[in-house]
């Protein structure tokens, strides 16, 4: 268990609320895939197919077959 002299004083009041209320633009970030997508035709996708987990992508493959 940690030591200090920090305490939880509890959730902001309306008034502390009000006080830093305001707006904060958002901006959606894109996320780039990374890696190779394999479709398969039943519908199912493996994404992120790199040099390190292509054997674990095969072994898949193979149990689904």
């Amino acid at each position: 268990m940690a030591t200090g002299s920090a305490s939880y004083a509890g959730p902001p009041n309306r008034q502390q609320m009000k006080k830093g209320a305001g707006f904060v633009p958002v901006i959606p970030a894109t996320v780039q895939p990374t890696g190779l997508t394999l479709s398969l035709p039943n519908g199912l996708e493996i994404r992120g197919i790199e040099a390190n987990n292509l054997s674990l992508v095969r072994d898949l493959l193979g149990m689904l077959a």
